[in-house]
């Protein structure tokens, strides 16, 4: 039996930018996830396991999740 992945093409789990004062650096966010792009990969994660979930209060959450996908980012 062959088993098939769901999974497909290049996963990249992503940094999440901050500024000196320890906030979401969105502008940062933003070209960060457009260099990825341009690169081709296909699926970018934020908030995993690379990133500060665990620190980032629910505000910042939603700030990151409306705020990533932008600028031509899919």
């Amino acid at each position: 039996m062959t088993v098939q992945s769901q999974f497909a093409g290049v996963w990249c789990p992503s940094i999440t930018p901050m500024d000196n004062d320890g906030k979401v650096d969105l502008n940062g966010l933003s070209q960060h996830l457009k260099r990825l792009t341009e690169a081709n990969i296909d699926v970018i994660l934020l908030m995993g396991s690379i990133g500060e979930f665990a620190s980032f209060t629910l505000e910042e959450r939603l700030m990151l999740i409306r705020g990533g996908p932008r600028d031509g980012v899919r």
